[in-house]
């Protein structure tokens, strides 16, 4: 035999689920516009780095960052890649322009420290590997050549799979200075000649024109040094060439190009 209804406990049981659904359906309008904020918030702040490395290009690195640091502060969750950019161009600023290792080293450190475990390896694999590369930098400038060595490796082994062409040059790039360093100046050639094939495939910016201009005259030092004259002029003429005909798209960085020039020609004179 079925029992009536009460009608008071149908009426609680309405004001139950609807209860319920509206908490739900409260709690999805919430996710999804914190949702959107974040994706907003994502985008906005990759665009402040995206500004931030067109400053440092463009010649004046002191003001990007600054303008980095400013702007950061405003953003309270950043991703763990947003956190890499951010390391990387301080990393860059403190030791290539400020010459201050020490503070280089922390931000090398800072890069390293959310990659390194292994599944973050496995999500971040091409950021694992240039903050190796950065790390193993820096003990080569402190003429720690084998440490340097195995962080080198160990960024190339750990990202092979995810490597382009253009970080590929990164590394081969460091091989070709350790055996410079260590004299093996056939191999250093080599090293630099290929690296410098691996680098015209990056993004067209002041840094790849740098390094490329670097690697052609690099290749003509190593070939002086085995008293191949022929090859030594024949690459630090292409390097004078290459910086003289696609130097000049970078009208901020005239005194870096002349002090470019002056480095290769000051080599080639004392052939």
């Amino acid at each position: 035999m079925l029992c009536p209804l009460n009608s008071n406990s149908v009426r609680n049981t309405l004001k139950a689920t609807f209860l319920h659904v509206a908490v739900f359906a409260l709690m999805l309008f919430i996710y999804s516009c914190a949702d959107t904020s974040n994706q907003e918030a994502e985008q906005g702040y990759n665009k402040v780095i995206d500004t931030a490395n067109r400053m440092f290009d463009g010649g004046d690195p002191p003001k990007a960052i600054h303008y980095l640091d400013s702007v950061t502060s405003r953003y309270k969750f950043l991703t763990p890649l947003q956190k890499f950019n951010s390391y990387e161009l301080h990393y860059n600023y403190f030791f290539h322009k400020k010459n201050d290792k020490a503070k280089a080293m922390l931000y090398a450190d800072s890069m390293l420290y959310p990659v390194s475990a292994r599944s973050a390896q496995q999500k971040f694999p091409a950021e694992y590997g240039k903050a190796c590369f950065y790390k193993g930098d820096l003990l080569f400038d402190e003429d720690k050549y084998s440490e340097a060595y195995q962080y080198y490796y160990q960024g190339k082994i750990a990202s092979s799979n995810s490597l382009n062409d253009c970080i590929l040059g990164d590394y081969t790039y460091r091989m070709g200075m350790i055996m410079y360093k260590q004299e093996h100046y056939r191999l250093a050639a080599a090293y630099f000649r290929q690296s410098s094939a691996q680098t015209n495939t990056c993004e067209w910016n002041f840094r790849s024109f740098y390094r490329r201009q670097e690697l052609l005259s690099n290749t003509g030092l190593s070939y002086s040094k085995i008293d191949e004259r022929d090859s030594a002029i024949m690459f630090y003429n292409k390097a004078l060439r290459y910086i003289d005909s696609a130097g000049v798209q970078f009208h901020l960085t005239n005194d870096l190009l002349d002090v470019a020039r002056a480095v290769v020609s000051g080599n080639e004179a004392d052939i």
